[in-house]
């Protein structure tokens, strides 16, 4: 699936991911909210599930040719906690442990 990361001028970046046939720079048109918001990164991601035990791998790869921009190091984190906050928290079983990549339900919760 395709992403870009997303700095806005006044908040944290953000993941917008994509699996429609647009390109990154499309992508990028469509979400920069503001002229200093920025793009950050690009490329593809992919995830492995598992449910239970509700472990969910996120790995990045590739780059924007149109962009011209890659994954940076912390994107599959980033990426896990917004996958997190829609498959996790919002599990019926609240109990269940959860871990997306390297971020936790208590360490997204916390944060």
């Amino acid at each position: 699936m395709k992403y870009i990361v997303i700095a806005p001028a006044d908040g944290e970046p953000f993941p917008v991911f994509c699996c429609a046939p647009q390109s990154h720079a499309e992508m990028a048109s469509a979400w920069r909210r503001t002229p200093a918001s920025r793009v950050l990164s690009a490329g593809f991601f992919y995830v492995a599930a598992c449910w239970p035990p509700s472990v969910v791998n996120v790995a990045t790869y590739g780059r924007s040719e149109s962009l011209n921009l890659g994954p940076r190091p912390e994107d599959a984190r980033l990426i896990a906690a917004a996958i997190a906050t829609t498959l996790c928290l919002n599990a019926p079983d609240s109990t269940q442990p959860c871990n997306f990549g390297s971020v936790s339900r208590h360490e997204y919760i916390n944060s």
